[in-house]
């Protein structure tokens, strides 16, 4: 069940503190859509005491307090509002949590709280998600990730300007690695993704401008080195790699990433974020930021909070930074790069090519960064961490797997504050979080997934055919759970076998006309509430193709 705790106490505000009152309170929780009239900070007003109140919401977690605190302790130290959190262990879910923190007197409304299933701007965690899209491709056959991106993306510069030679060299593979050779804007001072205004002025028209424009803006500049020789991380590369994913396909970016790596594990709520507050989701977080600026949606100048079109305008960041998403929709997607592989989005070696080291780039601590992810390699060589942070005014977002199964996503809408501009502090959660999962010292045993995700939970392309697994929720005793395993495109046998892979007989699969059947798993008699997964390998004409389904066991009682 989903609930919600609090937890209430008083903190006294110094000279410079600040106290919310009513209004404070009703803008500091209030809808994204409300966020232009939002003071900074949230819940500010008069002098005086202030009552602070957490409210942490999502299904119990027994054991699992030290996130809890964690989060918490984070959120308080900057005066964070809003933050998600879900963690697992083994591929299970086991807590996911919305935390809200309020700084005023007046009790927030229900429809106020931060929910496990409020979605986030996620920022540059939306580079793992475009890599994943891009390897798909290649597994497929209709991608060389040794092809110069410029035979598939339009690189003529402006007239007059030439391009550099060198991006001949400018692989897609180079370019998922940040090897590109278009430079590390903490380096260089300058980031094509975030120079609307000059852009705007150098073609002489008005805001906003568009991604053709920011291409052919910056195919007029020279590289900062050859590519494959050095390491420049690129939000520009990643925007491109979008558009390769169109060329390719198409369909438009939003689609294919849907199709071919969020649908096949059930996600259906991620969303490309817009920009300007009045298009958030009703289920979408506020964000905020102490700053403001003009906007670079339109040509009105009209002062806006950067998270709202100040500073960036996010549709042109889609596959660079531009997903919204839940903290369980993230580890879920996490569960990709699980091997043996489970959700059949990628094969063996296509999530080894995602973590291999790449031509050049590995740090002097020694990590390095794959396809669309940071990687170390553990001591002793025994497996590795890899990770992907995201900052954008009004988002801080963290996604880590661990070499030993763990993995955790944490969202936040806030990534600097008055006391901490640059934001400098907020890093610290990565290592706050690891503590927090070493000291838990008995880790729930069941998966909380199938309450988030009811739809397929894995596809895969097989000599059979395209084999789609959906969960099977139902009581695990006598009678056998069903399991409904569809097969498309499919070789014309009408007679499968099903093999429940431990947990059951073999039973047979017949087909209907169109090639979908089901199946029924029998002799299943785990204990009442357990879960797990069944690889489902269907047979026909010597071939086979092997998906996974989940299994949750309910009381035979109802």
């Amino acid at each position: 069940m989903t609930g919600v705790r609090r937890r209430s106490f008083m903190k006294l505000a110094g000279a410079a503190g600040v106290a919310a009152g009513a209004a404070g309170v009703a803008s500091a929780l209030a809808p994204a859509g409300r966020a232009a009239a939002m003071p900074w900070p949230p819940g500010s007003g008069t002098a005086g005491s202030l009552r602070q109140q957490v409210h942490m919401s999502g299904p119990a977690s027994p054991g699992m307090d030290s996130f809890d605190d964690t989060m918490v302790s984070f959120m308080e130290d900057r005066r964070i509002t809003s933050g998600s959190l879900a963690v697992t262990t083994g591929g299970r879910l086991v807590k996911a949590t919305g935390y809200s923190v309020n700084y005023g007197l007046q009790e927030p409304e229900p429809w106020q709280l931060i929910q496990p299933s409020t979605l986030f701007r996620v920022a540059s965690i939306s580079k793992p998600i475009t890599a994943t899209a891009i390897s798909r491709l290649a597994q497929d056959g209709r991608l060389d990730l040794n092809q110069p991106i410029g035979q598939l993306v339009d690189l003529t510069p402006p007239p007059g300007q030439t391009a550099d030679s060198r991006l001949a060299q400018t692989t897609i593979r180079r370019v998922l690695q940040h090897l590109g050779g278009f430079g590390d804007p903490t380096v260089t001072g300058f980031d094509p993704m975030l120079a609307d205004r000059t852009i705007s002025q150098f073609f002489g028209t008005p805001l906003p401008v568009s991604q053709q424009q920011i291409i052919e803006y910056n195919s007029g500049r020279p590289l900062t080195h050859a590519p494959g020789t050095a390491y420049g991380y690129s939000n520009y590369g990643y925007m491109l790699l979008g558009r390769v994913i169109e060329a390719i396909t198409g369909q438009s970016y939003g689609d294919y990433v849907q199709q071919a790596v969020l649908g096949p594990l059930g996600i259906t709520d991620m969303r490309l974020g817009r920009t300007a507050a009045d298009l958030a989701l009703p289920t979408e977080s506020p964000y905020y930021d102490p700053k403001t600026a003009v906007t670079v949606l339109d040509p009105s100048g009209t002062i806006v909070p950067t998270p709202y079109g100040g500073e960036f305008n996010l549709e042109n960041h889609n596959a660079n930074g531009g997903w919204l998403a839940t903290a369980v929709d993230l580890v879920r997607f996490a569960t990709i790069f699980d091997l043996p592989a489970g959700t059949n989005v990628l094969n063996q070696a296509s999530v080894t090519a995602t973590f291999a080291k790449p031509e050049t780039g590995v740090n002097a601590d020694g990590w390095y960064y794959g396809y669309g992810w940071d990687v170390r390699p553990t001591a002793g060589g025994v497996g590795y961490n890899s990770w992907h942070n995201g900052a954008l005014d009004g988002t801080w977002t963290w996604l880590v797997r661990t070499y030993n199964g763990w993995s955790w996503a944490a969202l936040f809408n806030q990534r600097d504050d008055p006391s901490d501009p640059t934001g400098s502090t907020y890093s610290a959660i990565d290592s706050a979080l690891w503590t927090a999962a070493d000291a838990v010292t008995s880790w729930p045993t069941g998966d909380l997934f199938p309450q988030y995700f009811s739809g397929p939970v894995g596809a895969v392309s097989t000599p059979v055919g395209q084999l789609i697994a959906a969960q099977a929720l139902g009581a695990c005793n006598d009678l056998g759970a069903n399991v409904t395993v569809t097969v498309t495109a499919g070789m014309p046998s009408t007679s499968y076998t099903v093999n429940g892979g431990g947990i059951s007989t073999p039973v047979t699969f017949r087909t209907g006309a169109k090639g979908n059947g089901s199946a029924v798993v029998t002799n299943v008699k785990p204990p009442v509430g357990w879960t797990g997964s069944a690889p489902i390998t269907v047979s026909a004409a010597g071939k086979t193709g092997t998906v996974n389904a989940s299994i949750a066991c309910a009381d035979p009682r109802g």
